[in-house]
């Protein structure tokens, strides 16, 4: 009997979170088979290294992970010294990858506000404009509905 192609749920938000955060615990070297595997025992679903490289943060997490995996503190984490000191330089390798994702993540926004900030001018809308508070949420059930 052929198994029942389920999808799993889309990816966002706190998944997101949930999934970079698990990729700067990856131990080197990274593969996006690790990280399939990763999401696979974080999400509880599995998906494709494809859907996964579709999402800007997971990509982003990848790429500095795998350029952090070359790093003095990622290499000094092999070395046979004692326990403690090992832990240490596996939490400073930890804290630099993050470190490099977050910085990726950054620089991204700061490309997408420049480009947001341009379209906005060239539309004519001034920052007044665009620092109005957002509508208050409709929170009541549409008439007609199924509860």
């Amino acid at each position: 009997m052929a198994k029942a192609n389920t999808r799993g749920p889309n990816l966002t938000g706190a998944n997101l979170d949930r999934i970079v955060k698990a990729i700067d615990l990856l131990p080197d070297p990274i593969s996006w088979n690790a990280v399939v595997e990763t999401v696979r025992g974080v999400m509880g679903h599995e998906y494709t290294r494809q859907a996964l490289n579709k999402h800007e943060r997971i990509r982003t997490a990848f790429d500095a992970r795998k350029r952090s995996a070359g790093s003095p503190a990622a290499k000094a984490a092999d070395s046979p010294q004692g326990m403690t000191l090992r832990q240490a330089q596996q939490r400073i390798a930890k804290l630099e990858a993050e470190n490099a994702r977050l910085r990726l993540e950054n620089e991204r926004f700061l490309e997408k506000f420049s480009r947001w900030s341009y379209h906005a001018f060239s539309a004519n809308l001034d920052e007044e404009f665009l620092d109005r508070p957002l509508p208050p949420v409709n929170r009541e059930p549409t008439k007609g509905a199924p509860r």
